[in-house]
């Protein structure tokens, strides 16, 4: 008896679950077409779909998946991922496998470190300070 409430049990829970599915389809005119749906065949409206840059981070597109559950977006002219969030325990990242038609731009990630600068010019200026103020020492005795 046990078991078959432990077995009815188990499989009401596998008919209720489901994947997040999504795919990139290259429409060969500079865009792509972004097509998410569950496993069960569910709607994924409503669904935050983001283009991510490889190389900055930072985000290139962002939109709720429609109704239709598909978007039609440019291809980036960069490295990219996907990021498909439908909610806790629904997220999905693929590479950016569709590339434009001249191929991805190179990035030039420009890396100022404004902290290291502003710690050695502190520094030096607290070295010009210590010497003058050794040298008006120096210059009283």
């Amino acid at each position: 008896m046990i078991k078959k409430i432990l077995f009815t049990l188990m499989f009401s829970l596998l008919l209720n679950a489901h994947t997040l599915i999504f795919n990139a389809l290259d429409n060969e005119d500079g865009t792509m077409e972004i097509e998410a749906m569950f496993s069960t065949g569910r709607s994924t409206e409503g669904a935050n779909f983001k283009i991510i840059s490889i190389a900055t981070s930072q985000i290139l597109y962002e939109k709720r998946i429609p109704t239709s559950g598909s978007l039609i977006v440019d291809v980036p002219k960069e490295a990219y991922t996907l990021l498909l969030d439908s909610g806790p325990g629904h997220q999905l990242e693929k590479n950016g496998d569709i590339k434009p038609k001249n191929g991805f731009q190179e990035v030039v990630i420009k890396n100022i470190n404004f902290a290291f600068y502003i710690t050695l010019i502190l520094s030096i200026l607290f070295i010009l300070l210590a010497f003058i103020l050794q040298f008006l020492k120096i210059k009283k005795n």
